[in-house]
């Protein structure tokens, strides 16, 4: 269908339909639209049942997102009775009553990793409602419909078989939502598929949180955060939080903040030249528990402003089989964008050094009292793809 009759086809209002059709394909980028019989909205169907879209949105939002009233109108159109919504969106929500027949919502913050568990609980509800009628199908959406929304829809085309393995099934997500077959790019979200796929490779299925203690962390190359002024460089520390179990994937996951090397004061935050090459972290005198959902938050002290959040990853313990734990650029959140070489050398990598202990880490403890907190605190800014 030609641009000059999609547009002819969507005039509802007195509003300038050629300029705000216009506005929502610049903000969809390389995301595929659906523009067939009179519609255009972000959305895509990754099969004939699985729809992946952005976040249907009221107000000045939908001037440039998926207008709700559009959204409502394709579903009631092409899927009448038979559709179930889930949003993934901690940051945003709507009236499920009044807007759509059938919501859920497993929440988890932008840029960030699901918390492992809510993976199963999305694909067994998922899957389900598929199940119930041939008719059925699902529209999954976080704020933009790529990155989280990649994730789930990822996971779900492997649980339900349509995918052999977890690069097939991000493949395929990235094939049939994007022009340019870049789906999921933030690392810590692809892991994620990877972990769902070796869990449904296990007879059993069965998932455990061990608790490990990382006694070292040792930077393959020093980023380079500081000004020239002051010699490149960076003054590098760790911050590391934990997931909170849940039995309610409703709500977003509370983390647990564990330890924040510059608040705790040791080992002290020091400077690190680029000519070092090697910066060695060492936490062997601590007991820097960890378990289930961890992330690893690379930050550069200054003193002058806010610190800078230079990088970060998600884990899990479940699949931790060594005493280290080697994170080259490529498989880094944040880092992997940097392909100028400006921040990060193409040699740069973290590793993680741990032991296996009898101790358990209670993760139950109250969020107030250790610092938990949501991730959206943690969001790094350049990283708009990442939804």
């Amino acid at each position: 269908m030609s641009g000059a009759n999609r547009i002819g086809s969507m005039v509802t209002s007195k509003r300038s339909p050629d300029l705000f059709s216009g506005v929502r394909t610049l903000v969809s980028g390389k995301k595929k639209r659906y523009t067939e019989d009179g519609f255009d909205l972000d959305l895509t169907y990754i099969t004939p049942r699985i729809i992946a879209m952005g976040f249907p949105s009221s107000g000045a939002a939908g001037l440039y997102r998926n207008p709700m009233p559009e959204v409502k109108r394709f579903f009631n159109t092409k899927h009448p009775d038979h559709y179930k919504i889930f949003n993934l969106c901690a940051e945003k929500t709507y009236d499920i009553s009044k807007d759509f027949p059938r919501v859920e919502v497993y929440p988890f913050y932008d840029h960030n990793a699901s918390p492992l568990l809510m993976i199963g609980a999305f694909c067994k509800d998922a899957a389900e409602f598929l199940d119930e009628h041939p008719e059925n199908v699902i529209g999954i959406h976080c704020k933009a419909g790529k990155g989280r929304t990649g994730l789930m829809i990822s996971a779900l085309l492997l649980h339900l078989g349509l995918a052999s393995n977890a690069d097939e099934a991000l493949q395929m997500f990235a094939k049939e939502r994007t022009y340019n077959s870049k789906g999921v790019t933030i690392p810590s979200q692809i892991r994620y598929v990877y972990y769902y796929d070796q869990i449904l490779r296990q007879s059993e299925n069965t998932i455990t949180f061990p608790t490990l203690r990382i006694t070292h962390v040792r930077l393959i190359t020093i980023p380079n955060f500081d000004p020239a002024i002051a010699g490149g460089g960076c003054d590098p520390y760790i911050v590391v939080k934990c997931m909170v179990p849940q039995t309610n994937f409703n709500v977003p996951a509370r983390e647990i903040l564990i330890y924040d090397q510059y608040k705790f004061g040791y080992p002290k935050v020091k400077k690190e030249y680029p000519h070092n090459h090697v910066a060695e972290l060492d936490f062997s005198s601590l007991n820097l528990l960890i378990k289930g959902d961890v992330k690893l938050l690379l930050k550069d002290y200054d003193t002058v402003g806010g610190h800078d959040n230079m990088c970060h990853m998600w884990f899990n313990t479940n699949f931790i089989t060594k005493n280290i734990l080697v994170f080259e650029k490529q498989v880094i959140d944040r880092a992997v964008k940097d392909t100028a070489q400006r921040n990060f050398s193409h040699q740069f990598k973290i590793e993680v050094y741990l032991e296996h202990v009898e101790e358990d880490l209670d993760l139950r403890l109250d969020s107030a009292e250790n610092g938990g907190h949501s991730s959206s605190d943690d969001s790094l800014d350049g990283d708009a793809e990442g939804d």
